[in-house]
């Protein structure tokens, strides 16, 4: 059993390591704060687990798997650019001829002529 001192000794040791680690991961936090960035946690099953880990491989082609943050972020920003030419296709409400996808809010849901009534689904995934 190690001696008093030496006890001592590794007991400051551990704590130092304890308290460098809690300051490199405050300086991460800062870092990421003063970017924007937000950590986000998903809850997926076994089967989606897997779906994304084989994904990732594929995906990345022969330079590689995807990151996980990267194949996410490329996949956000791909639905985004998908979402953005779908809305420039939109055009007016056949109702209200105010301009799509806001239109009249779904003040006229329920007349055929409302983009609101059934058109609303082209823009869901």
């Amino acid at each position: 059993m190690p001696s008093g001192k030496l006890r001592d000794e590794i007991k400051d040791k551990k704590q130092a390591q304890r308290e460098a680690a809690a300051k490199r991961k405050r300086i991460q936090r800062e870092r990421q704060s003063a970017l924007g960035i937000a950590i986000v946690e998903v809850s997926l099953t076994k089967g989606q687990r897997e779906t994304l880990e084989i994904n990732r491989v594929i995906r990345g082609g022969l330079r590689g798997e995807y990151g996980l943050d990267e194949y996410i972020e490329t996949l956000i920003r791909r639905d985004n650019e998908q979402l953005e030419k779908q809305i420039a296709a939109l055009g007016d409400c056949g109702k209200c001829k105010s301009s799509l996808p806001g239109g009249c809010d779904g003040l006229f849901k329920g007349d055929c002529e409302c983009w609101h009534t059934f058109s609303y689904r082209e823009l869901m995934l």
